[in-house]
């Protein structure tokens, strides 16, 4: 039986897809670069805590009306979980930290 995937075909989620792709690399970029074992136990609330920190900030974007691109998104996440990182005491060097500034209006207090 071969069934439609028309959830798949929809552009938005498509778009997500993407979005949730660049989150990935980004994120598994970065802890390549800080040597962070991908069984490490504290990924999971260190990505938890970054989820959260990141709905707030992109939250807080939307009210403002502002439009956020795929790679800005992607970026706003990645900036979410090294402030994560740095709370946690890991240090982040900026030659290894994959993304560019966001827009400043995103942020009411600087994620890195």
């Amino acid at each position: 039986m071969t069934e439609n995937d028309d959830w798949g075909k929809d552009p938005s989620v498509q778009r997500m897809r993407r979005i949730f792709r660049a989150m990935e690399e980004a994120q598994q970029s970065l802890l390549e670069g800080l040597y962070v074992a991908p069984f490490d136990a504290r990924l999971r609330s260190w990505r938890e805590r970054a989820r959260m920190a990141f709905e707030v900030a992109y939250a807080r974007g939307a009210r403002a009306g502002l439009p956020a691109t795929e790679e800005e998104t992607a970026d706003l996440y990645i900036r979410s979980f090294r402030k994560i990182l740095v709370s946690d005491g890991i240090e982040v060097p900026e030659d290894i930290f994959p993304c560019k500034d966001p827009p400043k209006k995103l942020l009411k207090e600087p994620l890195s």
